[in-house]
């Protein structure tokens, strides 16, 4: 950003501009400024705009200042009081958001602003649980030095050593996915809500999408070994409620939970997967602590 443009902007902004006023796609200039790390326009824009003011989809300027990763915006947004907290209509707060798209400055930075580490989305997602999802170790690394809570179970009643411990045969889905992209998806569109899990994250179901969409890492040995090491209980297990419907005396007809089964382990689940680095890291840690609970008996 030029000198020039940030003097225009302050002008503008004298002679009574909106500095709420949006462009087609519902943002403000404040919402522009951030994505685009535009740090002397960003400074001149805070003293008049809505700190919090949300575009269609439900994002705030310190949202867009964490997806693009800049420090600077972050803080003077924060310092000037936008929320660090604020949430999407689906739940995601700015962490989420930032952890979702791999924003690794973003998310060190939101953690040192005090932003909340364990709110959960729509899904039941935390900050943590989306990094794993995404495989995305570096994220993982942050949020666990801040001191995210490892054992929160999402919706599905899985953790995020859950979930990164079937990424193995996620991305062999995806592979079969890319190399059939024309059996599995016709041309014409279809939306990826209608698609669970996994398929969500990863796919905007489109041929033209497709070959920018499927793509996930391959570092998933590496998350469950940054969870297992720092804490992440390996005996959690997915339970899932099982369902069914009820008709009292009235006639009415509504659903109740007649009980919860237990499906799987993380150990289990890379077992699954077959990925035998993710069993191995489990493994190590296993022993590890039997050693440990074995000295210690032994001092007693």
């Amino acid at each position: 950003m030029t000198r020039g443009l940030y003097e225009q902007v302050k002008e503008l902004l004298d002679m009574g501009a909106d500095p709420n006023a949006r462009n087609g796609k519902g943002q403000t200039a404040l919402m522009i400024a951030a994505s685009l790390e535009r740090s002397l326009c960003l400074q001149v824009l805070i003293e008049k705009a809505d700190l919090d003011a949300k575009d269609p989809l439900g994002k705030t300027a310190v949202m867009m200042a964490a997806v693009a990763g800049s420090d600077a915006s972050l803080r003077a947004l924060v310092k000037a009081g936008a929320n660090v907290n604020v949430t999407t209509p689906r739940g995601q707060t700015v962490l989420i958001l930032a952890a979702a798209e791999g924003s690794v400055q973003g998310v060190k930075t939101l953690a040192d602003l005090g932003a909340y580490l364990n709110i959960q989305d729509s899904e039941g997602k935390t900050a943590l649980i989306t990094a794993a999802c995404k495989g995305d170790a570096r994220c993982l690394e942050v949020l666990i030095s801040a001191g995210a809570d490892l054992n929160i179970k999402d919706y599905e009643g899985k953790t995020a050593l859950l979930r990164v411990s079937h990424l193995k045969i996620i991305n062999g889905e995806i592979k079969k996915l890319k190399e059939n992209k024309d059996e599995f998806f016709p041309r014409h569109f279809r939306h990826p809500a209608s698609f669970s899990g996994y398929y969500k994250q990863v796919i905007m179901i489109h041929p033209r999408f497709l070959e920018f969409q499927l793509e996930f890492p391959e570092n998933h040995e590496e998350c469950v070994k940054l969870l297992c090491e720092a804490g992440a209980d390996m005996k959690f297990t997915k339970t899932v409620q099982i369902c069914g419907k009820l008709e009292d005396a009235t006639g009415t007809v509504r659903e109740v939970i007649r009980g919860t089964r237990i499906e799987t382990t993380a150990l289990l689940m890379a077992l699954e997967a077959q990925c035998a680095g993710c069993v191995k890291v489990m493994g190590q840690q296993e022993a590890l602590k039997w050693r440990l609970e074995q000295q210690t008996n032994r001092r007693h």
